[in-house]
């Protein structure tokens, strides 16, 4: 999950920023992988 973070900053996804987009981004991104690995539901804290 890591390398998701690395690969949008080399691709300036977020202008290489930590901005409170880029992290409600990144967490609904997490969210979603998570949701798919382990098969459960997260919509309560997305």
């Amino acid at each position: 999950m890591t390398q998701q973070v690395v690969d949008d900053y080399i691709q300036n996804k977020y202008n290489k920023e930590w901005s409170i987009a880029a992290l409600k981004g990144r967490w609904r991104w997490f969210c979603t992988e998570i949701e798919f690995i382990l098969r459960i539901d997260l919509s309560e804290i997305k």
